[in-house]
């Protein structure tokens, strides 16, 4: 091939400075024809060798992954930890109220001085059922309001405005004393209760007509 080359350049009309340049760099090691390495007639060890070039990218790619999961693997191991969370999120109140099972509550301002007032619906024990609303002052305290509620357990309480005259009104659910299975029958019935708020803590028993129920919900 250097011959074809050679006798090719000195077939051009060139001058002799820029003739023997021309011979020079062709038969330089810069760009005389490497071997493939690929081809058939190599040895496997060679043919299956990645060039340099190749080698260290795939080397820098393969650093690059092992690095990025190392740290992942560091964030999942680390023990989660919280900060600026007080000791106690929660201290509990001795605010007397009366402790109830099978029961549910509901939070509302029934008597618009705008703080929360609380019903509590359940057992007493004893099989006695109750509803007693708590007349709240708005720094954590209750006071119980003779709003003349019948008791109920085994049920569920809602506040809401359901005449729409501003006012919250109460829907109760469950037995409304004790039926016979529990051992001290005093004709309970399931019951579902509406009555109507008057915006000052007060509430009268509403003829909705509505199916008693027990274990169930309000809404």
């Amino acid at each position: 091939m250097f011959r074809r080359l050679a006798a090719h350049l000195r077939s051009l009309v060139l001058p002799a400075g820029l003739l023997a340049l021309a011979l020079l760099l062709a038969g330089s090691p810069l760009h005389a024809q490497q071997p493939d390495r690929r081809a058939p007639d190599r040895p496997l060890p060679e043919r299956l060798a990645p060039d340099r070039g190749e080698a260290q990218a795939s080397s820098e790619r393969g650093r690059t992954r092992a690095e990025a999961l190392t740290r992942r693997r560091a964030q999942q191991s680390a023990p989660a930890s919280l900060t600026n969370t007080p000791a106690n999120l929660f201290t509990r109140a001795g605010v007397g109220l009366a402790g109830v099972w099978e029961g549910s509550s509901t939070l509302g301002d029934v008597d618009g001085d705008g703080n929360l007032d609380l019903v509590i619906t359940g057992n007493e024990g004893h099989m006695d059922p109750t509803t007693t609303l708590y007349l709240g002052d708005g720094s954590g305290g209750f006071s119980e309001a003779n709003a003349g509620l019948t008791g109920v357990w085994s049920g569920s309480s809602t506040l809401g405005d359901v005449d729409g005259d501003g006012n919250l009104d109460l829907v109760i659910t469950g037995w409304d004393g004790n039926p016979e299975f529990t051992g001290r029958d005093t004709g309970g019935n399931p019951t579902t209760t509406v009555y109507l708020g008057d915006g000052s803590g007060g509430f009268s028993e509403a003829d909705a007509g509505l199916t008693g129920v027990r274990d169930g919900s309000s809404s």
